[in-house]
C-alpha cells in the first residue's frame, strides 16, 4: 500500500466501501496501520472507517500499528477513539504485542494513553511476561518504571524472571533482577527460575540467577533440585557451573 491521498480521494468519489474485509479479514484501515500509512488512515477514518473493525483472530488496527514501526499511525488511530485495552483472541492488547519488540516509542504512546500496564491475556501474561520472553530489555525497563508487577504470575505460575529465565532472556533477567524480582519464586510445581534455566539449558541466565542469590539447592514438588533437572536433560555445562556453585 502506497501513501497516496490522490488514490484514496479517488475510491471515496467511488463510493468504495472502507469497511470492506479481506480474505483475512483486513479492513483498508488494517492495511494502513500495518504499513504506518498515516495520510490515508486519517482519509479513511474521517470518511467512516471503524477504527476498531476486528480480524478474525479478534485484532484491531490498533494492534497492527503496536507490532511495528507504525507509531504515527498508532497515535491517530488512538486521538481518533480506538480501544487502547482491546483484546484479540488470545487476549493480547496493543501493549502486549508491543512488548513483543524493542520498539519503544510505541509502548511509550500505549502507556501515556492509559494502557493496562498489567493486562493479562487467557495465559495470565501481563506485558512484561511477553518482554522476558523474547528478551525485549529496553521495553521491560519502560513497562517496570510505569508500574508493572515485576512478579505477576501467569498460568503454571511463572513470573516474567521464570520466562527469562526459561528462554535464556539474559538481559532482561538482569533487569528484573535489579528491580527486585523474586528470584526464588516458585510456579505452580515450585520450579524456581533457576529450575527452568536448568531444564533449558539457559547457561547464562542460570550464571546471573546463581550470582544473584538463586537457592541453589531449591526442591521442586517431586523434591528435584536444579541440579536434578540438569543432570536429567543432559545440561552438561548447566550441571558442571551448579556444582562449581555448591562447593563455594
Amino acid at each position: 500500500m502506497n501513501n497516496s491521498k490522490e488514490s484514496a480521494e479517488i475510491l471515496i468519489s467511488n463510493g468504495a466501501d472502507f469497511n470492506a474485509k479481506d480474505n483475512d479479514g483486513w479492513t483498508p484501515l488494517y492495511h494502513a496501520a500495518m504499513h504506518n500509512c498515516k495520510e490515508m488512515a486519517e482519509i479513511l477514518i474521517s470518511n467512516g472507517a471503524d477504527i476498531n473493525a476486528k480480524t478474525e483472530y479478534g485484532s484491531t488496527p490498533l494492534h497492527i500499528a503496536a507490532s511495528d514501526y507504525s507509531e504515527e499511525t498508532a497515535e491517530i488511530l488512538i486521538l481518533n477513539g480506538a480501544e487502547i485495552n482491546a483484546k484479540d483472541d488470545n487476549g493480547q492488547t496493543p501493549l502486549h504485542i508491543a512488548s513483543m519488540n524493542n520498539i519503544e516509542k510505541t509502548a511509550e504512546i500505549l502507556i501515556s494513553n492509559g494502557a493496562d500496564i498489567n493486562a493479562k491475556t487467557i495465559n495470565g501474561q501481563t506485558p512484561l511476561h511477553i518482554a522476558a520472553l523474547h528478551n525485549c530489555k529496553e521495553k521491560a525497563e519502560i513497562l517496570i518504571s510505569n508500574g508493572a508487577d515485576i512478579n505477576a504470575k501467569a498460568c503454571k505460575g511463572y513470573t516474567p524472571l521464570h520466562l527469562a529465565s526459561k528462554n535464556n532472556s539474559k538481559e532482561t533477567a538482569e533487569i528484573l533482577i535489579s528491580n527486585g524480582a523474586d528470584i526464588n519464586a516458585k510456579d505452580d510445581v515450585k520450579c524456581t527460575p533457576l529450575h527452568l534455566a536448568s531444564k533449558n539449558n539457559s547457561k547464562e541466565t542460570a550464571e546471573i540467577l546463581i550470582s544473584n542469590g538463586a537457592d541453589i539447592n531449591a526442591k521442586d514438588k517431586d523434591g528435584y533440585t536444579p541440579l536434578h533437572i540438569a543432570t536429567k536433560n543432559n545440561n552438561k555445562e548447566i550441571a558442571e557451573i551448579l556444582i562449581s556453585n555448591k562447593t563455594k
